[in-house]
C-alpha cells in the first residue's frame, strides 16, 4: 500500500494508471524536525531551511523507475504540462526528488501535490498531496540547536558525568519546546558517548533506550531517526557480543529505513552487519556486504568519514578471513596507501602508524616486503608522544609482522625466538594468541612438533577464554585466527601420529557452534577467573617433553574449571552447554597447504583416509570453478575432478550411507557429485547416500513420531513460482491423504496450524537467507516472508522436511562443520531428514527430482534411498554442476527420531474434528499459476 499523509480538502484527479503507484512508498526527506498539527498527529517541519525540500519514492526492486520523473507544486495539483525533474539523487530503486521553496514567501503550513511521470510510456499518476510545515529560521529551533552543538563542541572537556546531565536537560528541553528529532538526537547522542566510556553497564542503557522509544518513531516521515535509532540499539546490544541477532534485527530495521529514503548513512549500518559477520564465523559474508555497500556510494554522495571508516572496516575483516583471495587482498593494499598518503598531511601518528602496520601485513599475506611499512610504522610510533598504551599495543603488532615474515622466508629459530618473546611481554589476550601461534607454525618449522602442540593450545586456550577490547576504529586490524589455529592443532596431531586426536579437536569445533562466551561479571568470579588464566598461562614456560605432556592434564582439569564456571553465570543459561556430536564418517579440513580427510572406521578407531598438499588459493579457484553457475561443463569435469584426487575416500566399500563433516573452506565441495572414474555410475553420491548432520544444540523433542501424521505440502504461496502449475495436483495423487496449502491459503497461521499433525513437510515456495543467523531465513508465504524462529518451534518430530526453495541449505563457511540456513534449522529442531539445496536450481530439474523422490517413497523406499534414487534420475538429463546443489541433512541427535519408511508414517484416516466427526478439508483444484 502506498504509505501517504492525506491531507483534509485535497482530493487527487482521477488518475490514468493508478497502478502506477502500487506497492511505492513515499516519504519526505532533509526535514530536521517534525511538528504536531492543531487536529493531531505529525508533519514534516523545516525549521532552519537552507536547503529544498526533497521527497523520496522508494519502489519495488523488480521495477522498471528508469524514467520516473516527478513535476511538484504548492497547494495544487501540478497540470500536464508543468516542468517534470529528474530524480536529484537514485540509490536503488529509491529517487529522491527535490522542490526549491520560492524566496518571496512558502512560510508556515503547505502542502506539496506530486505528479509522477513516466518518460518512458507517458504513464501518470497523482500522489496525494502531502502536508509540511516550512520555516526559513525557526529561533526556538535555531536556540536549541545552537546549543547542542556548543556542548558537542565542548564535549572533550567534560567528564562524561557531566555531558551527559546536560545531554539529559537539552533532551527534556527539546521535548517540551516541541522538538520531538532533537530531543532523540541528544538522547541517542548520550547513549553514544555513554557506551564509548565504558562507565554504565551495557544492559542498564538498553533498558533506558528501549523506554524511551517514541510512539511517533517509525511513522510520519520519521525515517531518517527512526533509522539512527534503530542502529543505536544495536550497537548497544553488539557491545561486548551481548545481543547479537536482537542488533542483527534492529540492523535489518535500520537499513529498511535508510533505504525508502535513499540515505548513504545506511554505509554505517552495513559496517556493523559487516562487524557482527565476522562476529559470527562468517567473515566473507560481511566482506561482500561492506563490498556492495561501498559500490552505492560511487553514485551516491556518501560522507567522507564514513566512507573512510567503511574502507578499514573491509581491511579489517579481509585480513581476518584467512581464506581472502589474492585480489581482495591488493584492493585493500591499495585501500591502505591511499589512506598513508592522507594521513601523512592530515591525520595523527599513531593513526598513520596504524595504517602503515596494516599495509605491512596486507604484503606479507601477498608474499611482499612488509619491512618499508613497518620503517614508515615506528617512525610515526615514536612520534605519539603521550599515547603510550596504544603505541606499545601496535609495535606489538609490528614485532608479529615481523615474526610472520621471517616465517616466510625460511628463518624459523629467529620467528620462533620473536614470537615467543611476544608471547611473554603482551597482556593482550588477542596478540598473546596471535603470537602462540606463530611460534607454534615456528616450531613446527623447527621439527619440534611437541612444543608446537604446546604453543598451539595456548592460542587457542586465549581464543576461547580471553578478554579483549575487541575491534575499534582506532585499533590495528589485525586477523582473528581462531578457527585456523583449531585446524593447525589437528593437523599438529597427525605430525604426532594421533589422528583420534585430531579428530577430537574437530569434533570440539563442532559441540561448540551456536553457544555464546559469557563471562563473569561480579568480582569475585572475575578474580577466579583471571587466577585460572594465570595459572593456564604458567604452564607454557619451558620444560622437557616429558614435562610438557604431563602438563597436558594440569591443561585440562583447568580448562574443565573455566568451563564450570562459565556455566554457572545466569544469562549464560543453557548457552555453553556442550552437545552431543553426531557419529560421522568422515571428516576434512585444510590447513597450511594441506588437505586432510579423516576416515572413522565401524570399531570407532580413526585413520588419515586423504592427505595432500594444496595451498588454499589453489583450493579456492577449483571451489569457485565448481560452484559457479557460468562454468562450461568441461571446466567443471575438470576442477571437480582435481577436487576428488584429493579428497574423495579411497576405500570403494561405501555403506549405503556415508555422512561427511567438512569444515571451513571444504564445505563448498559438491561431495555428492565429486567424480570417481573407477565407479559406476561415476559419481559418489549416486554410490551412496551423502549425508550431512547441521551442527549446533537439536531441539529437545519426543523421539517417536505422531502415529497418525500426514504429509503437509506448502505449495506457491505467492503464486509466481516459475513451473509450478500442477504441481499440487501430482502431490495429491501421490498422496491422497495429504494436507495442501496453496496460493493465498498458504499463510503463517494456516502453516502453524497444519504443523502439528504433519508427518513431513514439503515447501515450493521463494526464499531469503540471512548468513549471521540461520534461523532469521525465511520462506515467503502468501501473508510475507516468514523466518524459520516463528514456525520450527511448532514442528513436532516429523520424518521428512524439503525445502524445494532456491539456497534453502545456503550458508556461510563457517570453522564447524556447517549449519546449512534453513535447513539446518528444521533439522535441529525435530525433522529427521531434510532435502534442501545450496544454490539457486532450474526449475524443471527441481520438479523432476520431487517426482522421482515422492514416486520412490510412496514405493516404500527409505527417504536415503529415495534421495539417491532421485539423484540417479535427474542426473540422466542434467549436468551434475546442477544437481550436486541438492544435499541430504540429517538430525544431529545420536539416535533416530523414528522409521525410516516413509510410508509407515502415512495414516488415510483423517483426525476427528471438534464435533466429533470426520474433519474435511476442501483442497484447490487446478492451476496455482
Amino acid at each position: 500500500m502506498l504509505a501517504l499523509i492525506l491531507p483534509v480538502g485535497c482530493s487527487p484527479p482521477s488518475s490514468p494508471d493508478p497502478e502506477l503507484l502500487d506497492q511505492v512508498q513515499v516519504a519526505f526527506k532533509g526535514h530536521a524536525e517534525l511538528d504536531r498539527r492543531a487536529g493531531g498527529g505529525w508533519a514534516p517541519f523545516y525549521p532552519l531551511s537552507q536547503r529544498p525540500v526533497a521527497i523520496c519514492l522508494d519502489a519495488p526492486a523488480l521495477r522498471d523507475t528508469s524514467g520516473w520523473k516527478l513535476s511538484l507544486a504548492l497547494g495544487q495539483y501540478p497540470a500536464a504540462e508543468a516542468p517534470l525533474h529528474a530524480p536529484s539523487q537514485r540509490l536503488g530503486n529509491t529517487l529522491c526528488f527535490e522542490y526549491s521553496m520560492p524566496d518571496d514567501g512558502g512560510e508556515g503550513w503547505q502542502q506539496l501535490c506530486p505528479l509522477l511521470v513516466d518518460d518512458f510510456d507517458g504513464r501518470r499518476a497523482a500522489i496525494p498531496c502531502l502536508d509540511f510545515r516550512f520555516s526559513s529560521r525557526d529561533p526556538g529551533y535555531y536556540a536549541q540547536l545552537d546549543g547542542f552543538n556548543r556542548l558537542m563542541k565542548q564535549s572533550n572537556d567534560l567528564t562524561t558525568a557531566d555531558l551527559l546531565a546536560r545531554l539529559e536537560s537539552m533532551e527534556r528541553d527539546a521535548e517540551e519546546a516541541g522538538f520531538p528529532f532533537l530531543s532523540l538526537r541528544c538522547r541517542l547522542t548520550a547513549a553514544y558517548f555513554a557506551r564509548r566510556s565504558g562507565e554504565i553497564p551495557i544492559d542498564r542503557m538498553v533498558s533506558e533506550l528501549r523506554s524511551a522509544r517514541p510512539d511517533w518513531l517509525g511513522r510520519n516521515h520519521s525515517e531518517k531517526w527512526s533509522a539512527v535509532y534503530a542502529y543505536e540499539l544495536a550497537a548497544l546490544l553488539a557491545e561486548e557480543g551481548h545481543g547479537l541477532q536482537e542488533a542483527w534485527n534492529e540492523l535489518r530495521h535500520a537499513e529498511e529505513m535508510y533505504r525508502r529514503i535513499g540515505d548513504p548513512d545506511a554505509l554505517s549500518v552495513s559496517m556493523l552487519q559487516a562487524d557482527i559477520l565476522a562476529r559470527v564465523g562468517a567473515p566473507e559474508e560481511g566482506i561482500v556486504r561492506l563490498e556492495r555497500a561501498l559500490e552505492l556510494c560511487e553514485g551516491a554522495p556518501c560522507r567522507r568519514s564514513l566512507v573512510t571508516g567503511a574502507s578499514s572496516t573491509l581491511t579489517w575483516l579481509t585480513l581476518q578471513d584467512p581464506l581472502s583471495t589474492r585480489p581482495r587482498l591488493e584492493r585493500v593494499a591499495s585501500i591502505q596507501r591511499e589512506a598513508i598518503d592522507s594521513l601523512e598531511s592530515q591525520g595523527t601518528p599513531i593513526e598513520l602508524g596504524n595504517a602503515a602496520i596494516n599495509l605491512a601485513f596486507v604484503n606479507v599475506r601477498l608474499g611482499g616486503d612488509p619491512r618499508p611499512a613497518l620503517l614508515q610504522a615506528e617512525a610515526a610510533l615514536n612520534a605519539t608522544g603521550g599515547e603510550a598504551g596504544r603505541s606499545l599495543r601496535l609495535q606489538s603488532w609490528a614485532v608479529g609482522v615481523r615474526a610472520q615474515h621471517g616465517l616466510q622466508r625460511g628463518e624459523a629459530e629467529r620467528s620462533a625466538e620473536i614470537c615467543r618473546d611476544l608471547s611473554r611481554s603482551t597482556d593482550s589476550p588477542q596478540i598473546g594468541a596471535w603470537a602462540r601461534s606463530c611460534l607454534a607454525r615456528a616450531e613446527r618449522a623447527r621439527g619440534d612438533i611437541v612444543a608446537a602442540r604446546d604453543a598451539i593450545e595456548a592460542a587457542r586456550v586465549l581464543h576461547r577464554f580471553g578478554v579483549d577490547e575487541g575491534p575499534r576504529e582506532d585499533s590495528l586490524l589485525g586477523p582473528s585466527a581462531r578457527s585456523q589455529d583449531s585446524f593447525l592443532a589437528a593437523l599438529l596431531a597427525l605430525d604426532d601420529s594421533a589422528p583420534d586426536q585430531a579428530w577430537t579437536i574437530l569434533e570440539e569445533i563442532d559441540r561448540s557452534a551456536g553457544s555464546e562466551l559469557c563471562l563473569p561479571t561480579s568480582s569475585e568470579e572475575r578474580s577466579a577467573w583471571n587466577t585460572l588464566l594465570l595459572d593456564i598461562a604458567a604452564l607454557e614456560g619451558p620444560a622437557s617433553r616429558e614435562v610438557r605432556r604431563a602438563r597436558s592434564e594440569v591443561r585440562r582439569n583447568l580448562m574443565q574449571e573455566a568451563r564450570e564456571l562459565l556455566r554457572s553465570q545466569e544469562h549464560c543459561a543453557g548457552g555453553d552447554r556442550e552437545t552431543a556430536v553426531p557419529l560421522v564418517d568422515f571428516r576434512a579440513f585444510a590447513a597450511e597447504g594441506e588437505i586432510v580427510l579423516l576416515r572413522r572406521h565401524p570399531d570407532g578407531t580413526v585413520a588419515v583416509d586423504r592427505r595432500a598438499e594444496m595451498e588454499i588459493e589453489s583450493l579456492g579457484e577449483l571451489l569457485q570453478r565448481v560452484n559457479a553457475p557460468s562454468t562450461g561443463h568441461e571446466a567443471w569435469l575438470e576442477a571437480a575432478t582435481s577436487l576428488a584426487e584429493v579428497l574423495a575416500p579411497t576405500a570403494h566399500d561405501l555403506d549405503a550411507e556415508t555422512s561427511f563433516a567438512a569444515h571451513g573452506l571444504l564445505q563448498r565441495v559438491p561431495w555428492s557429485a565429486l567424480p570417481i572414474p573407477s565407479l559406476d555410475p561415476p559419481y559418489l553420491g549416486l554410490q551412496t547416500s551423502v549425508v550431512h548432520y547441521p551442527t549446533g544444540a537439536p531441539a529437545n523433542h519426543p523421539r517417536k513420531i505422531a502415529p497418525r501424521g500426514r504429509p503437509l505440502f506448502v505449495v506457491d504461496p505467492t503464486e509466481n513460482l516459475p513451473g509450478s502449475k500442477g504441481l499440487a495436483a501430482s502431490y495429491r495423487r501421490l498422496f491422497p491423504e495429504s494436507a495442501i496449502l496453496q496460493g493465498e491459503e498458504a499463510t503463517s497461521a494456516s502453516l502453524i496450524r497444519e504443523l502439528p499433525r504433519a508427518s513431513s513437510l514439503h515447501i515450493d515456495a521463494h526464499g531469503t537467507f540471512e548468513p549471521a543467523f540461520p534461523e532469521l531465513s525465511a520462506v515467503i508465504l502468501a501473508d510475507g516472508a516468514i523466518p524459520a524462529a516463528a514456525w520450527a518451534g511448532e514442528m513436532p518430530p516429523m520424518l521428512l522436511a524439503n525445502l524445494s526453495t532456491c539456497g534453502g541449505g545456503r550458508w556461510p563457511v563457517t570453522a564447524d562443520s556447517g549449519r546449512f540456513g534453513l535447513a539446518g534449522t528444521l533439522a535441529r529442531r525435530g525433522a529427521q531428514w531434510v532435502i534442501a539445496s545450496r544454490a539457486d536450481l532450474p526449475n524443471r530439474l527441481a520438479v523432476e527430482f520431487n517426482g522421482e523422490l515422492y514416486r520412490g517413497l510412496r514405493n516404500g523406499m527409505t527417504v536415503p534411498q529415495a534421495y539417491r534414487g532421485a539423484l540417479t534420475g535427474v542426473s540422466r538429463s542434467y549436468s551434475p554442476q546442477h544437481w550436486a546443489a541438492l544435499m541430504l541433512l540429517r538430525n544431529p541427535s545420536e539416535k533416530n527420531i523414528g522409521q525410516s519408511a516413509f510410508v509407515r508414517t502415512l495414516d488415510s484416516r483423517e483426525p476427528p474434528s471438534e464435533s466429533g466427526g470426520r474433519a474435511s478439508r476442501v483442497l484447490p483444484e487446478g492451476d496455482v499459476r
